[in-house]
C-alpha cells in the first residue's frame, strides 16, 4: 500500500500499531489516537482497529468514541471510515450521540456499500444499547454466566430483564444441564 510516510517510517509504525492492538492494554490508547493522525491509510485503519479491540480490555470509552467519530464520519479513505465504525460500535454506551450522523452516513448514496452498511448496523446496536440501558437490561454471557456489556461483540449473551432476576438461576441451570453440565454440587 502506498503511503506518503518513508517507507521505514512507515514499517515502523505498522509494527507499533500491530503491537499495541495485540497487547489489548487500555493505557495504549493515548498513543493509538495519536497514530490516527499519522499520513498513512494502512495505519490509521490498523489504529482504529487496535481502539476498537480496546473496548473488551476496558479503555476509556469517551476517550475512545472522541478519537474514532471523526474517522467514522469522514477518514480519507473509505475502508478506514469503515473499521472507524465498526470499532465505534464497539464503545456502543458512549456513542449514543452519534446514531444520528450514523443514520444520515447509511442513508447517503455518495457513500460506498460498505460503509453504509456498518454504519446501519452500528446505529441499530448503539440504539439497543441505550435501549437495554434504559429499561434495566444485564446481559450475561451464555457459558459463563458473567455480566457483560450489551456492547461485547462476539460472546453469546443472554438478556436479561429486572423483572426475570428471580428465575435467572434455573434458566441457567437449566440450560447448562441440557449440554449435559451438572449444576448440582
Amino acid at each position: 500500500m502506498k503511503s506518503p510516510m518513508l517507507p521505514s517510517d512507515h514499517q515502523a509504525a505498522v509494527r507499533r500499531v500491530l503491537a499495541l492492538g495485540r497487547g489489548g492494554a487500555p493505557a495504549a490508547l493515548p498513543e493509538l489516537t495519536a497514530m490516527l493522525r499519522t499520513p498513512s491509510n494502512e495505519v490509521q485503519r490498523l489504529a482504529v482497529s487496535a481502539i476498537g479491540k480496546l473496548a473488551e480490555f476496558g479503555a476509556d470509552a469517551e476517550a475512545a468514541v472522541a478519537a474514532l467519530a471523526p474517522l467514522a464520519m469522514k477518514a480519507r479513505h473509505p475502508q478506514t471510515q469503515q473499521y472507524a465504525i465498526r470499532a465505534l460500535k464497539k464503545y456502543a454506551g458512549a456513542a449514543r450521540a452519534h446514531v444520528g450522523d450514523l443514520r444520515d452516513l447509511a442513508r447517503n448514496p455518495a457513500q460506498r456499500d460498505y460503509v453504509r452498511a456498518a454504519a446501519a448496523t452500528a446505529a441499530d446496536v448503539i440504539e439497543e444499547a441505550a435501549a437495554d440501558a434504559l429499561a434495566g437490561v444485564k446481559h450475561r454471557c451464555q457459558r459463563c454466566a458473567a455480566q457483560a456489556s450489551s456492547e461485547e461483540e462476539g460472546k453469546r449473551l443472554i438478556s436479561v430483564y429486572p423483572r426475570d432476576l428471580p428465575q435467572l438461576d434455573d434458566w441457567l441451570s437449566a440450560k447448562l444441564r441440557l449440554f449435559g453440565f451438572c449444576t448440582q454440587h
